[in-house]
């Protein structure tokens, strides 16, 4: 059974809540940028062809993207007796603060040393419902979302003009441009033992690429 699916097939109005692609936040910035430098252009107009060939035809452009995670859905697992014939049992939420405060990076940090706690969540606001009872933990929990996106793509371009009707472009382009890690979701599957919490809340892999680049050629005619 998947987290996010329905708990009880004849109560679909206890469904009711926000979206499992819910971003809150999103912020997107697409910059191209040339230089004016060089040739022609507005600095170095007259620039001798040598010169310019050196220093001018320099761009550069970028995509940066920072969103803010999305909701978290619980299962509970662990026991043998089924939990829930037909449906995706849920826990129960015992208490309000459901955050243990531990950020993505350092649960992930805590968990490789093994120091310090090592769960995003607080474990102690989730309870086993019992077997065949349905937990009253929402569909997607809004409040405990997954790692937010933190992402600069950048390429960088020098021009050549050849002749007039010529020019040689050479491009380097980088993916992940800073390197940042984005964290996969956290274990999100409730123990039915209170006393052997297991993986619940740690976070063991990253949902996205480092950083790689890749370099091109371009001849125009």
């Amino acid at each position: 059974m998947n987290a996010g699916n329905v708990q009880q097939l004849d109560r679909l109005k206890v469904e009711h809540g926000v979206s499992a692609n819910d971003a809150t936040h999103r912020f997107v910035l697409a910059a191209v940028l040339q230089v004016p430098v060089g040739r022609g252009r507005w600095i170095g107009r007259d620039m001798n062809r040598f010169l310019s060939g050196v220093i001018g035809g320099c761009g550069a452009s970028m995509v940066i993207t920072r969103q803010r995670g999305q909701p978290l859905a619980f299962s509970t697992v662990g026991t043998a007796n089924g939990l829930f014939l037909d449906g995706n049992q849920r826990p129960n939420i015992l208490c309000n603060q459901l955050s243990s405060g531990i950020s993505y990076h350092h649960a992930a940090e805590n968990g490789l040393n093994g120091t310090g706690n090592s769960s995003v969540f607080n474990i102690n606001c989730f309870g086993y419902p019992g077997d065949e009872v349905p937990g009253d933990a929402p569909r997607y929990i809004a409040t405990l979302r997954t790692d937010s996106i933190r992402n600069a793509d950048v390429s960088f371009s020098k021009e050549f003009a050849i002749r007039e009707s010529m020019k040689l472009q050479v491009r380097a382009e980088f993916f992940n441009f800073t390197n940042t890690i984005r964290f996969a979701p956290p274990n999100t599957s409730v123990s039915t033992d209170p006393t052997n919490p297991g993986s619940f809340g740690t976070v063991t892999s990253s949902a996205n690429s480092p950083r790689h680049a890749q370099f091109g050629l371009r001849f125009e005619f």
